[in-house]
């Protein structure tokens, strides 16, 4: 198992917490930065294009419960769960990006988007989940233990 010490925690988390705001503005929601077929593309297509490019390398498929680990602003968690009909849990350690997911979910009216705080011993870890086309779905500590192990 892989540990990290709170410090370096707290460094990614305040760096995060610093950057995405300016990020968003100048690169949009999605921390990537894209993968240009033609060359031609702009910027949002290319970030859609990689996003998609990856999920079809894994095997992604409509319905499908997706974690993504540092999901930074959430763009391809939104982008998956609009795309595959899927449910997805971003994690970072952000609270800041946590924000940015949560208003840009909300914008998109198609998808609902709950906020977890989510205590361990130690850290914080600062989990949101996307569900698409629903009109209210609750997801307990015990779902998300599920969901995660």
């Amino acid at each position: 198992m892989i540990t990290t010490d709170e410090k370096h925690k707290n460094e990614v988390k305040e760096f995060y917490d610093v950057t995405s705001p300016f990020w968003r503005d100048l690169w949009g929601i999605h921390v990537h930065h894209g993968y240009w077929k033609t060359g031609k593309e702009s910027k949002e297509i290319a970030q859609n294009q990689l996003t998609e490019e990856l999920a079809e390398r894994v095997g992604i498929r409509n319905g499908m419960n997706i974690l993504d680990v540092g999901c930074g602003m959430g763009g391809s968690s939104i982008w998956l769960a609009k795309k595959y009909n899927a449910q997805t849990i971003g994690i970072t350690l952000s609270p800041v990006q946590v924000d940015i997911a949560t208003k840009t979910a909300t914008k998109e009216r198609e998808l609902i988007l709950n906020l977890l705080l989510w205590m361990q011993k130690k850290p914080l870890l600062i989990v949101f989940l996307i569900l698409f086309g629903q009109s209210k779905q609750y997801l307990t500590l015990a779902t998300l233990k599920t969901f995660l192990f």
